[in-house]
């Protein structure tokens, strides 16, 4: 048997783990995006010397 708080606490566990992922997804996408802008760059940047 659970009690209301054992309810909250599970609901609250999940609720971090989902927000965990979703930045971590969210993180992962964004560095990826500035590391291809970054490499797209270099590649077309002139070099001096």
């Amino acid at each position: 048997m659970t009690t209301p708080q054992s309810e909250l606490a599970i609901g609250l566990l999940i609720a971090m783990v989902a927000g965990v992922v979703v930045t971590l997804v969210v993180g992962t996408a964004r560095i990826t995006q500035v590391r291809r802008l970054a490499r797209r760059h270099r590649r077309s940047w002139p070099r001096a010397g």
